[in-house]
């Protein structure tokens, strides 16, 4: 603002009006360079912006986490949870065939995978437990002249529909992959160095 280069001209109640004025426009232009004055604790503007800042970027990163655990963490479908079991509970049969050149009998069932029924050639367990399909069911195991059939009575827990689960029948490669680590001893005997079999259910 200019001030008059006379000040004697000036009536009195002038000379206040523009004091005042100048104070106002004074005062507004300290409050503006306080406002800008990034200052941490001087400033209370300055503080509830950052803190206002620091929590959106923290809920954002909390959200984008929560998204990232739930993908991990997605639970399979019943149907393919009851698949993947059947699938190693037809290997483990498989394996017990090769070692005792037989299937378990229908009495024998599926037990037998997991404690021997009296075989010399035994070499299990080939599963650590035997335990329902996820509708809390039995896997069933029937055995045929030369076959077995295990499956699944799915959704409806009746067995023949059309929503059962059959197992597949695993490949020659598949069946024998738990020979693939065998140690060879002093006496040229190869034996199995872990005791647990690599084929589990029931996890």
């Amino acid at each position: 603002m200019q001030i008059p280069v006379n000040l004697s001209d000036i009536p009195p109640e002038e000379k206040k009006r523009i004091k005042e004025k100048i104070r106002a426009e004074a005062e507004i232009q300290r409050r503006m360079i306080t406002m800008f004055n990034f200052a941490p604790g001087r400033n209370p503007f300055v503080t509830t912006g950052i803190i206002i800042v620091l929590l959106i970027v923290g809920s954002l990163l909390s959200s984008r986490t929560m998204v990232v655990v739930k993908g991990d963490t997605k639970k399979r479908s019943p149907e393919m949870k009851a698949m993947e079991e059947l699938f190693a509970l037809r290997v483990a049969v498989e394996r017990f065939k090769r070692d005792c050149g037989k299937y378990p009998t229908q009495e024998e069932n599926l037990k037998a995978l997991v404690k021997n029924p009296g075989l010399v050639n035994w070499k299990g367990p080939y599963v650590n437990i035997i335990k329902p399909d996820p509708w809390r069911i039995k896997y069933v195991y029937q055995v045929k002249s030369n076959s077995v059939d295990i499956f699944s009575c799915g959704p409806d827990k009746k067995a023949g529909t059309s929503d059962d689960i059959l197992s597949c029948t695993p490949s020659e490669d598949e069946v024998n992959n738990d020979l693939d680590n065998l140690e060879e001893e002093e006496d040229n005997e190869y034996v199995i160095p872990n005791a647990l079999p690599p084929v589990r259910i029931g996890r």
